[in-house]
């Protein structure tokens, strides 16, 4: 080493450490160490176990068997290699492995920490010729069908390699979709792009499932082959690369369902208006009506309910509440027996419309407004967003279609208008308050009204029926007191007059007093007893 430097002082550094020496190998093991080689078993027949040695010499051929059978040899048994247990167990002597694999035997290995006092410690193989061969015959699995090429999705994806992104429930609900279509998504695009007609049902399902601007982030995103993404993913990039996809797919609906609704609207507002008119021009119901009006003011004339001069619908119903003196008769079966009485059949005619009434009192005239005002702002603001569109293909396939549109929504609002108008002026001329007045109520009370009407009618006729008989019965009966040596029905008793006679009431009758007598009918020539 240099000497120190002597402006410094510093000593130079140590010399390094001599060089270890060589490491011995280890020892061999020793003798007692090395397991003696087992000794063979007796009785036991190489020829039924198709022994094959391989590289046993002729002279240990009974000590290899052994070695063979106890899982410690080299040789091959019927394509079974007998080795050694991977655990490192040695209380475990045997183990086989098959050619083929094998079914598995369900149980419960004994923990190793129970294995020194337990039965399994002294459990030798039994003494035993066991045929393998057998033994793969029975349980061995049987090979599975070859697996088909990995299917192909329509995009040309293999299935074994999709990467989905999409929430699952988000994918299956776009999968489901897809197999409403014969040829999936290519059909969907090429309608979009052309303006192909579509059901109504299968656009209103892919607008349901339309992918929002997050799921398209996401999926473009992910640092991921597009190519290997699943058929869902690969629908919403595809249809991403439509322009104006969304606003399409609304105009085909509308294309679609516009003209069906707006038909079914004018039909019910024309139906709401005819009825209406009806209604105010029916000659007979304003009959009646003034029928009514003259009999109740004369019923109460006195009262604070006296000297009417009209009364609103909602009476209609309770002339059935003011019943009369004689049994199932009420206010309104003596008005409608006042004009069948004095020939006014005609003027029950009104009832025809009760089917009518009840069908038209099922539609909500709000119900219509507010489904017309919701057509109206869909059908302007398709109309502002194609108007604004550059895109020369999306506006040569809807702009004839919107402007008809707008031309038909202009003209059934204009209906509408005309329909409030005429159930206004049926609101003035029943009397009731216009700002209150609900046409489906009007609709449901009449025709629940006419109903009863004929029901009412009915029930005169046969009433009316039942008396010309009873006062029939009631004159046989005053006939047949002047016959003589015929005994009275009713001994002590008369008939009113203006009661009405039943055969089954006089019979009651005359069983209660006593006096009911049983008359034998006797053959000819022999004597009443």
């Amino acid at each position: 080493p240099p000497p120190p430097l002597p402006s410094i002082g510093i000593s130079p550094p140590p010399p390094p450490p001599p060089p270890l020496p060589v490491m011995a190998p280890p020892p061999p093991p020793l003798p007692e160490m090395v397991p003696p080689p087992p000794p063979p078993i007796t009785g036991l027949r190489t020829s039924e176990l198709n022994l094959i040695p391989e590289k046993a010499s002729q002279s240990s051929t009974t000590l290899s068997s052994s070695m063979e059978f106890l899982g410690l040899g080299k040789t091959i048994t019927d394509g079974h290699r007998t080795v050694p247990t991977r655990r490192t167990n040695n209380n475990i002597k045997y183990y086989s492995l098959p050619k083929t694999k094998m079914k598995t035997l369900n149980w419960t290995k004994v923990n190793n920490q129970y294995l020194d006092k337990s039965v399994w410690s002294s459990a030798d193989p039994p003494n035993l010729t066991i045929n393998f061969r057998k033994i793969d015959e029975l349980f061995c699995q049987k090979p599975r069908a070859k697996s088909s090429p990995a299917v192909l999705s329509p995009n040309g994806v293999s299935k074994t390699n999709v990467v989905n992104i999409l929430d699952n429930n988000r994918s299956l609900a776009i999968n489901i979709m897809l197999k409403q279509f014969k040829s999936g998504s290519h059909e969907i695009l090429e309608a979009l792009q052309n303006g192909a007609s579509i059901p109504l049902e299968k656009l209103k399902g892919l607008q349901r499932v339309l992918p929002t601007d997050e799921e398209i982030k996401l999926i473009k995103k992910k640092d991921v082959d597009l190519s290997l993404v699943g058929s869902a993913e690969q629908f919403c990039l595809q249809l991403n690369s439509i322009s104006n996809y969304q606003l399409r797919i609304k105009l085909m609906i509308e294309k679609e369902e516009l003209p069906a609704i707006i038909s079914e609207i004018q039909s019910q507002l024309e139906s709401v208006k005819e009825m209406c008119d009806d209604l105010i021009k029916n000659q007979p119901f304003k009959q009646f009506l003034s029928l009514v009006l003259f009999i109740g003011n004369y019923l109460n004339a006195g009262s604070y309910a006296g000297n009417s001069s009209g009364f609103t619908l909602d009476t209609l119903p309770k002339l059935l509440d003011t019943r009369a003196n004689k049994p199932r008769v009420t206010f309104l079966h003596f008005v409608v027996e006042v004009a069948q009485t004095n020939k006014m059949d005609d003027i029950l005619s009104f009832t025809k419309y009760t089917e009518a009434l009840r069908n038209l009192s099922r539609i909500s005239f709000l119900s219509l407004e507010d489904e017309i005002n919701i057509k109206t702002k869909q059908i302007r603001s398709l109309h502002l967003q194609l108007s604004k569109q550059m895109k020369k293909q999306i506006c040569d396939q809807f702009s004839d279609f919107i402007k008809q549109a707008v031309i038909d929504i202009e003209t059934l609002n204009n209906e509408y208008k005309s329909a409030t108008e005429v159930i206004r002026r049926v609101a003035v001329y029943f009397g009731e308050d216009v700002n209150k007045f609900k046409i489906e109520e009007c609709f449901a009370l009449l025709g629940n009204f006419f109903e009863r009407i004929d029901v009412v009618a009915k029930e005169n006729i046969n009433r009316r029926i039942q008396e010309e008989k009873n006062k029939t019965l009631a004159a046989e009966l005053e006939k047949e007191k002047d016959v003589p040596n015929m005994k009275r029905r009713a001994r002590g008793s008369m008939i009113p007059k203006d009661e009405e006679v039943c055969i089954v009431d006089l019979v009651l009758r005359d069983i209660k007093r006593g006096s009911f007598n049983l008359r034998s009918v006797k053959a000819e020539g022999e004597k009443h007893i």
